[in-house]
């Protein structure tokens, strides 16, 4: 299977957090940026307050979590993000596409504020649960 990894973006260091997927050209909307292969672990295992995953999760069904490979997992997030990501459950990709246009040398960020907010209200049920300092 052949898939896409638009040559319009590159990870670089990012003024958000760490490190971020930048447009090296404009990119329009609608355009993809990237289908990632996914590494697919059950809720139990992500969710676990130790766990280095929690970070790098994305909602899978089946109350499974999905780690994306190539630069899925370097996209930062924005309540006023440039694009989105899909789960294509057939091939087990996930989909990242743009959904504004993207000016070269803009940082391209999807919105994942929601599953933050879960994960970490997760986290603290289960350092509760199990007397996890």
């Amino acid at each position: 299977m052949v898939l896409i990894l638009n040559k319009k973006i590159e990870v670089r260091e990012s003024p958000i957090h760490g490190y971020g997927v930048f447009a090296t050209e404009d990119i329009e909307p609608g355009e993809i940026l990237e289908e990632c292969h996914v590494i697919i672990f059950p809720n139990m295992i992500t969710l676990t307050p130790i766990s280095v995953l929690n970070d790098y999760g994305f909602r899978w069904p089946g109350a499974n979590n999905a780690i994306p490979l190539g630069t899925g997992c370097i996209y930062n997030s924005s309540p006023n993000n440039n694009a989105t990501y899909t789960n294509d459950l057939n091939r087990q990709l996930i989909i990242f596409t743009a959904v504004k246009p993207i000016k070269k040398g803009e940082e391209i960020c999807t919105n994942y504020e929601a599953s933050i907010k879960k994960g970490k209200q997760l986290k603290q049920q289960m350092k509760q649960t199990f007397n996890i300092s």
